[in-house]
């Protein structure tokens, strides 16, 4: 059997592509030796490598005042509004804590969740089929 060549438009495409491809990397070849002749340079050069050098210092020194001062300002302000809230205590000390709640109103509270819990646990017994807990 003989196999069914492509049609020729295919071929032209293909290899129109393929030419496409071979300039892409070219180009990319191209560039990639630049920067090695670049950075080649930079390397004979110690006038370059200390000005690299003093940039990279100056910019390190620059980021840590920055983040120190920051730090710094952020610490005072919450000083000053710890300050500011305890002043606000002292001058108005009914708006700082809630009234406590009623002495029966708490026993009212306990004794319903006690009620509560007792009920659950006979209800969970029951539906288990085990016999109720024995009340303590």
């Amino acid at each position: 059997m003989s196999q069914a060549r492509p049609p020729q438009e295919d071929v032209r495409r293909l290899e129109s592509e393929v030419e496409t491809v071979r300039r892409e990397i070219e180009t990319s070849i191209a560039e990639l030796r630049r920067r090695g002749r670049d950075v080649a340079r930079l390397h004979r050069n110690p006038v370059a490598i200390v000005a690299v050098a003093g940039v990279a210092a100056i910019g390190t020194v620059a980021a840590v005042l920055t983040a120190r001062r920051r730090r710094r300002k952020e610490t005072a302000q919450k000083w000053r509004r710890v300050g500011k809230a305890l002043r606000r205590a002292a001058r108005y000390p009914e708006r700082v804590a809630p009234e406590e709640p009623p002495v029966t109103k708490g026993l009212l509270a306990a004794a319903a969740v006690a009620a509560g819990t007792a009920i659950g646990r006979r209800l969970v017994a029951h539906a288990f089929g085990e016999p109720p807990p024995e009340a303590r």
